[in-house]
C-alpha cells in the first residue's frame, strides 16, 4: 500500500469503519440484557399534589431551546 492515501479513499474507509462499529455495538451481548418496557405503570416517585420538573427541549423551531417542564401528579409531558 502506498503512503499517499487520497481523501476519497480515507472517507470510504472511515465510513466503513463507522458503519462496522455501529452494527457491532448494536448487536453486542449487552443488547440482550436491556429491558425495554412501555410506560404503563406510574413510577414510585410521583406524589399527589406535588409537581415534578423535567429538563426538555422546545420543538417550536429548529433551534431546540432548553426548557423546564412542570408536571402535576405524575403526568408525562407531551411534545
Amino acid at each position: 500500500m502506498s503512503n499517499n492515501i487520497s481523501r476519497r479513499d480515507f472517507l470510504k474507509m472511515a465510513g466503513v469503519g463507522a458503519a462496522t462499529v455501529m452494527v457491532l455495538t448494536g448487536c453486542g451481548p449487552d443488547s440482550r440484557y436491556v429491558v425495554r418496557e412501555p410506560y404503563t405503570k406510574m413510577p414510585e416517585y410521583t406524589y399527589n399534589g406535588l409537581s415534578t420538573y423535567y429538563a426538555s427541549t422546545c420543538r417550536e423551531c429548529p433551534a431546540g431551546c432548553g426548557i423546564v417542564v412542570r408536571t402535576m401528579q405524575g403526568a408525562r409531558p407531551e411534545s
